[in-house]
């Protein structure tokens, strides 16, 4: 049975790299797809350990859990449970024993079309720090975890996992971890990567985030219908051909290459 200090250990280090790997080969879509593969890797390094328990949104009740939440038009009401997107616990063997809760993890996958670091001083991130603050200073869990993944062509990982820590929540005063993974660097050159393969891995991020039947919407073609170049620009320049032969477009367009070149010829 692995310890408490090695899980923590490969949950900083190595399943970030596991998750970053992941991300760059695009096996990675939307938050669920973080949630799945988290718990893969995370169940993978445990190797059957059957005290453990790895859960996903499980909820922990009680008014003792309670947190604010404020919504979209402001309004704070408080909710009697925490929801953590994954938790690792102590499975007791007795039938008449809770769940020995240790680790809680908050997921924040952003949608690939977000070029920059989104503000996380927002409420939608404040919630779960709070979250995270309150098992910890409750002693629900032992430690906290907040993963981020985002994209930014001039941010590093550590400035955003700065940035974070410095967001002062009303949640308690435990204290959480933070890994973050920018998917503008890259995996083996620890570099941002250019400008052109950037736009090439948002646009399939996105196509792996959300799937459309039939034509994609978010990726339609500018060009009009007559387009300027191959066969429509021959198409175009047939039409104008005809169109010079009349009076009446000839004294429109007196200026035009087609007007031109017809009084030339006649």
């Amino acid at each position: 049975m692995k310890g408490h200090r090695e899980i923590t250990k490969f949950i900083k280090n190595d399943l970030v790299e596991l998750i970053r790997k992941d991300l760059w080969e695009y096996q990675l879509g939307n938050e669920r797809d973080l949630e799945t593969a988290y718990c893969f890797h995370l169940r993978n390094f445990l190797r059957g350990d059957k005290t453990r328990k790895i859960s996903t949104n499980h909820t922990i009740s009680g008014k003792k859990t309670s947190i604010v939440k404020q919504s979209s038009s402001g309004k704070r009401r408080k909710s009697e449970f925490i929801m953590p997107d994954v938790t690792l616990a102590k499975n007791p063997e007795s039938f008449d024993k809770p769940l020995d809760h240790k680790i809680g993890v908050e997921l924040k996958l952003i949608d690939p079309k977000t070029r920059y670091l989104p503000d996380v001083k927002a409420e939608k991130f404040k919630r779960d720090y709070r979250k995270l603050q309150k098992l910890k200073f409750k002693r629900y869990i032992r430690t906290g975890w907040f993963f981020l993944v985002f994209s930014d062509p001039t941010i590093t990982e550590r400035k955003a996992q700065t940035e974070i820590k410095k967001v002062k929540t009303s949640g308690g005063n435990g204290k959480f971890f933070v890994s973050v993974i920018n998917r503008n660097i890259h995996p083996k050159t620890r570099k941002f990567i250019n400008e052109t393969d950037e736009e090439k891995r948002r646009e399939k991020g996105r196509r792996i985030y959300r799937s459309y039947a039939g034509s994609d919407p978010r990726f339609k073609s500018n060009k009009p219908k007559n387009s300027t170049s191959g066969s429509g620009q021959k198409k175009a320049w047939i039409t104008i051909k005809k169109n010079a032969k009349k009076a009446s477009w000839r004294r429109k367009f007196p200026n035009h290459p087609a007007t031109k070149e017809w009084k030339r010829k006649h």
